[in-house]
């Protein structure tokens, strides 16, 4: 994102303004709209974006279970690479969030 920003700055910011847009839509909760994100992200095999979204899922009040369920049930879809490599990324940024939590 830093580059698309630094670089098409007007397509960046464009491209903010829709995430804000779906971001405000009230018929889905935060928590499930993180998870749906993760979940698009699983099938995607964007590991990154695996990343930020278990983040965001957690500060939306997700639970791992939920997490890691969420990502589970992309198996059919996206195969066993692709889930096993974002429950990996998914427990990876759960430690670490963990680890974080109990060092402050």
């Amino acid at each position: 994102m830093k580059i698309l920003e630094e670089n098409r700055t007007n397509i960046y910011m464009k491209f903010k303004a829709l995430t804000n847009e779906i971001d405000e839509t009230k018929s889905l909760s935060n928590k499930v709209k993180e998870l749906v994100k993760l979940s698009a992200c699983t099938t995607q095999g964007s590991m990154f974006g695996v990343s930020i979204h278990v983040r965001q899922a957690l500060k939306a009040g997700a639970s791992e279970d939920e997490i890691i369920d969420t990502i589970i049930c992309c198996l059919p879809v996206c195969g066993i690479s692709y889930t096993n490599q974002a429950l990996e990324s998914a427990k990876g940024t759960l430690l670490t969030i963990q680890r974080t939590e109990r060092n402050n």
